[in-house]
C-alpha cells in the first residue's frame, strides 16, 4: 500500500471517527414527523412505507444490532446516524475523486450543519436519504473518471435511489442528467435515466400491487411523483407573502455554513469552471421555487440533499485554493456546528407554538398525568393520529381514535359501537384508567352526542391539566 493510500485511509477513518462522536453526541431521545410510525412498522415486522428504502434497511439494521442487545426504539435513532456516516464516507470518497482538497473539512461542513445532525440523530426517514444522495453522486464521479457503460449504469441505478429513499429526490433528477450531458455525452446520459423510467414504472407497479391486490390503506400508498410533487409541491399551502420567511427557516437557517461556502465559491467557479457553477446552481433551483410552495418547514429535511451537493460544488473550488483558506473553513464548521448544537438543545430552528405541534411531549406530560393510575389497562379516546400512535408505540397505551367521518356512520352500526363501548369502560376504569382529550370532549355534541351522554351519566369526568396535556379523566361515580 503506497503512502498516499494509507494516508488516504487515515483520514476517511479519522472524520468517520469524528462525525460519529460529533453525532453521538447529539442522539435525541424523542422522535420527529414519521418517526414513531416507522418505529411501529418496524415492531410489526412491515418493510413497505412511502419511501420506499426507508423500512426495509431499518429492519435490517434492527435485527443486526439487536443481537448485541440494542433495542429497535434505540436502533431506530442509530441507524440514521449510521447512515449519515455511510453518507460521509462517499461524499469523502467523492471529493477526493474529484480532485477536492480538505476532503475531510468538507464532509465536516456538512456534518455540522444544523439539519444534518438533526436528522442524522433522530429517528426519520431524511438520515437514510442523504446517503443515497452521496452515493449517487460517488457513482457519478466514478463513471466520470473511468467511463465504460458499466460504469454509467451503476450510476443511474445509484441515482434511481435517491427518489426511492425520498420522493422529493426526482427533483434532483434534471441537474444530475445535466451532469451527465455535459460530463459523458448523450448516450452515457440515456444510459443514466434508463434505471430511472424502470423505477418509476415498478414504483407504478408496485404501488397498484399493493392497493389492488394487498388491499392496503389508501393512506399508506404513495404515488411516486404525485405524492410529494403534486399534492405537496405544486399545491401552494403558503402565502407567496411568506415564501422568504420559510426559506429562511427551512432553507437558510438549518445549513447556513454550506450555503455561504457555495456562494463564496460560486464566482471562482464561474470564471474557472463554468459547467461545474451551471449545474450546481441548475440542481438548487427546482428545490428554492418548488419548495416555498409547500408549508411545512420541517427543520429543513426536503433540502437535505443539497448539503452534499453545494459542498461537493464548492470543494471543487479549492483545487488552486491558497492553504490559508482550510483555516476558514475550519472556522465556519464550528460556527455552524455551535449553532447545531444550540438548535438541537431546545432552540428548534422551526417554531411550534401550537401544542399539537409536539405529540410526543404532549404524549409525555399526558404519561405523568397517569403515573399513579395502576398500569394494567388504559384507554385514551383522542381525535388525531399523531398522538394516538405516539402513546400507543412508546406508552404501550390503549387508544380509540374518533373522527369526523364517524357521523357518516350508519345509525345500527353507531349503536352497536357505543354499547360495546358502554360495556367495556367500567373495565377499563377498574382496571387503569380513561383519559378524553379537551378536543374531543368539545367536539362530542356535534361528533357523536350519544357518547357523550353515557360518560355524563354513568360515570364522573375530571377536567385535568398537566403541560401540554389538557383533558378529561373518566372515573366512577
Amino acid at each position: 500500500m503506497s503512502d498516499r493510500q494509507d494516508s488516504g485511509i487515515a483520514s476517511l477513518l479519522l472524520l468517520l471517527t469524528a462525525s460519529a462522536a460529533w453525532l453521538t453526541a447529539h442522539l435525541q431521545e424523542i422522535t420527529f414527523g414519521d418517526g414513531i410510525l416507522y418505529l411501529q412498522m418496524v415492531r410489526q415486522g412491515d418493510l413497505y412505507a412511502h419511501h420506499h428504502l426507508y423500512l426495509p434497511g431499518m429492519v435490517a439494521f434492527t435485527k443486526g444490532v439487536g443481537l448485541i442487545g440494542i433495542d429497535d426504539r434505540a436502533a431506530g435513532f442509530l441507524f440514521s446516524t449510521f447512515m449519515v456516516l455511510v453518507g460521509n464516507a462517499f461524499l469523502w470518497l467523492t471529493i477526493r475523486d474529484r480532485g477536492g482538497r480538505w476532503p475531510t473539512l468538507f464532509v465536516l461542513l456538512a456534518t455540522s450543519s444544523a439539519v444534518v445532525t438533526f436528522f442524522g440523530t433522530t429517528a426519520e426517514n431524511h438520515g437514510q436519504h442523504y446517503a443515497w444522495v452521496c452515493l449517487a453522486l460517488w457513482s457519478f464521479a466514478v463513471a466520470v473518471g473511468r467511463g465504460g457503460w458499466l460504469a454509467w449504469l451503476a450510476a443511474g441505478l445509484a441515482l434511481a435511489c435517491v427518489p426511492a429513499s425520498h420522493l422529493t429526490g426526482f427533483m434532483l433528477v434534471p441537474a444530475m442528467a445535466l451532469a451527465a450531458l455535459l460530463r459523458g455525452g448523450l448516450p452515457r446520459t440515456a444510459v443514466y435515466l434508463v434505471p430511472l423510467a424502470v423505477y418509476a414504472v415498478l414504483f407504478h407497479l408496485t404501488t397498484w400491487f399493493r392497493a389492488d391486490v394487498l388491499e392496503l390503506r389508501p393512506d399508506l400508498i404513495a404515488n411516486p411523483i404525485g405524492f410529494e410533487i403534486d399534492s405537496k409541491i405544486l399545491t401552494p399551502g403558503l402565502d407567496p407573502r411568506r415564501w422568504p420567511g420559510y426559506l429562511w427557516n427551512a432553507w437558510l437557517v438549518p445549513a447556513f455554513g454550506c450555503w455561504l461556502a457555495l456562494a463564496a465559491a460560486l464566482p471562482w467557479l464561474w470564471r474557472h469552471a463554468r459547467a461545474s457553477a451551471v449545474i450546481a446552481v441548475f440542481g438548487m433551483l427546482p428545490y428554492l421555487v418548488l419548495l416555498p410552495m409547500h408549508s411545512y418547514p420541517e427543520r429543513g429535511a426536503y433540502f437535505l440533499a443539497l448539503v452534499p451537493w453545494a459542498v461537493l460544488a464548492t470543494s471543487l473550488a479549492s483545487r488552486n485554493a491558497p492553504r490559508g483558506l482550510a483555516w476558514v473553513l475550519a472556522a465556519v464548521i464550528v460556527v455552524q456546528g455551535a449553532w447545531a448544537s444550540w438548535s438541537l438543545a431546545g432552540h428548534p430552528t422551526e417554531s411550534h407554538t401550537d401544542a399539537k405541534g409536539f405529540a410526543q411531549l404532549w404524549a409525555q406530560d399526558a404519561i405523568s398525568v397517569e403515573a399513579k393510575v395502576p398500569p394494567e389497562r388504559r384507554l385514551y379516546l383522542c381525535t388525531e393520529l399523531w398522538r394516538k400512535t405516539h402513546l400507543e408505540y412508546d406508552h404501550r397505551a390503549g387508544v380509540l381514535r374518533l373522527n369526523p367521518a364517524l357521523a357518516d356512520v350508519g345509525a345500527a352500526h353507531k349503536a352497536k359501537t357505543l354499547e360495546a363501548f358502554a360495556t367495556e369502560l367500567p373495565n377499563y376504569i377498574k382496571q387503569g384508567a380513561v383519559f378524553v382529550t379537551e378536543e374531543l370532549w368539545q367536539q362530542l355534541p356535534k361528533l357523536w352526542p350519544e357518547l357523550r351522554a353515557v360518560l355524563e351519566k354513568a360515570f364522573r369526568v375530571k377536567q385535568i391539566r398537566h403541560g401540554r396535556f389538557v383533558g378529561r379523566r373518566v372515573v366512577e361515580r
